[in-house]
């Protein structure tokens, strides 16, 4: 069950937000229909989840435990999740922090045990992580589902995902400076050199094919770091941007025939449309961290999606 990961791969996603989540992935989960909640329609007109339809109702619900799903690719290798979530209440007119979870340094101390253990890393964030110099769309796909990376949204996943990016790195400072390890956005570098033992891309989830609600899969994941906190859509989000760069490396891998998964959704690559000189936000996460990166100028990085 073990061959598709020969390159020894684990892949982290995040979900960048005021509150975001993380997941780590060591195998590629399989079909991701086999983690979605069943889809109840109750209108016989309605046979899609985004039907226009006005009296079309549907829920999602009789969700399945991760134990429960048989077609899962190295079953015995367990999902671990995290978040940052923080509660506020108004006390008198003053908003005020009344609870917080924080495993940013679980995730961390995670990243930095992979690399001791020689495993390679690839971490996806799941917000735009570049932009150009010019007001133009970066890839067709942002264009034509009208989520530019100009956006309001995306504006404000970027600057989260700055901020988690600086602190994640802050954490890891240390130890990769010691360890003389150089994060990359260069995909050939990191197939093709010990030296860069961290890939860094973004993840671009968009639209309603698989975006769900946290009350819709509340038992979806139960390994997260504190078992008391249920899972929140961030490690959704975030896991479906593991999950498509685990079916860009089964890919690149020619890895797909000699396992049983049923590769029911693809990923895209998505093909970069603009040429020029560019912004790069790994870049500024690194570089406020004094942590070099490969290439040492700003430059884009992959962008990858899941689809049907």
């Amino acid at each position: 069950m073990d061959e598709t990961n020969n390159f020894n791969l684990v892949v982290y996603g995040i979900d960048a937000g005021a509150d975001y989540g993380w997941i780590r992935l060591e195998c590629h989960p399989g079909d991701i229909d086999n983690y979605m909640p069943e889809l109840k329609c109750y209108s016989s007109n309605c046979f899609d989840p985004v039907s226009k339809n006005s009296n079309c109702v549907c829920r999602r619900h009789s969700t399945f435990l991760r134990d429960q799903v048989s077609d899962v690719v190295c079953s015995n290798k367990p999902f671990i999740a995290g978040r940052r979530h923080r509660e506020y209440k108004y006390i008198g007119k003053k908003r005020t922090l009344i609870h917080e979870i924080d495993d940013t340094t679980d995730l961390a101390d995670l990243i930095a045990q992979d690399l001791r253990d020689n495993k390679r890393v690839a971490i996806g964030m799941e917000a735009p992580m570049w932009f150009p110099t010019q007001r133009q769309i970066r890839f067709n796909d942002e264009g034509s589902q009208n989520a530019h990376w100009w956006n309001p949204a995306a504006s404000a996943a970027t600057i989260s995902a700055i901020g988690i990016g600086v602190n994640l790195f802050s954490i890891l400072r240390n130890f990769l400076l010691e360890h003389k390890i150089e994060p990359t956005t260069n995909l050939d570098d990191w197939f093709s050199s010990n030296k860069f033992e961290i890939f860094l891309f973004e993840g671009f989830i968009n639209g309603p094919k698989y975006k769900l609600e946290s009350k819709q899969w509340m038992n979806k994941f139960n390994k997260s770091i504190h078992d008391q906190k249920p899972p929140d859509e961030h490690i959704w989000d975030a896991f479906l941007v593991a999950t498509a760069f685990w079916e860009f490396f089964m890919q690149r891998q020619q890895l797909n025939s000699s396992n049983t998964q049923k590769n029911t959704q693809k990923v895209i690559v998505h093909s970069i449309s603009y040429n020029d000189a560019v912004f790069s936000h790994w870049h500024n996460i690194l570089t406020k961290n004094n942590i070099l990166l490969n290439p040492v100028v700003h430059s884009d990085c992959l962008v990858l999606s899941l689809t049907k």
